[in-house]
């Protein structure tokens, strides 16, 4: 999906989830939804805090953080105007409710 990329985590990692990106789409409500990629490398640091459009690459999964080895850990948190904390949200429910391609291992 289109939205604002935030590149996180640096050697050392602090995180669990390593050399991670953060991609923030908004919503009409006023909420936006986070999707998180966990334990990537070869990030296209050029796109820090910038628009993406939908199908740009980011990353390329890796081996990052507490990992055993290369795979992508894949999130996505709700958060909504005047309520504290985030809601988690079902990844495969969203990507056929919008029908966008994927593939499970």
């Amino acid at each position: 999906v289109p939205g604002f990329v935030h590149f996180k985590g640096k050697w050392p990692y602090l995180t669990g989830y390593g050399a991670y990106i953060e991609l923030d789409w908004g919503q009409n409500d006023g909420s936006y939804i986070k999707f998180i990629y966990g334990h990537s490398k070869n990030r296209r640091k050029e796109l820090d805090n910038k628009h993406v459009a939908e199908g740009q690459k980011l990353a390329v999964s890796g081996n990052t953080g507490w990992s055993t080895a290369a795979h992508l850990h894949f999130e996505m948190r709700h958060y909504r105007p005047g309520k504290a904390g985030y809601t988690l949200l079902n990844p495969i429910e969203f990507l056929e409710k919008y029908k966008i391609p994927y593939t499970t291992v």
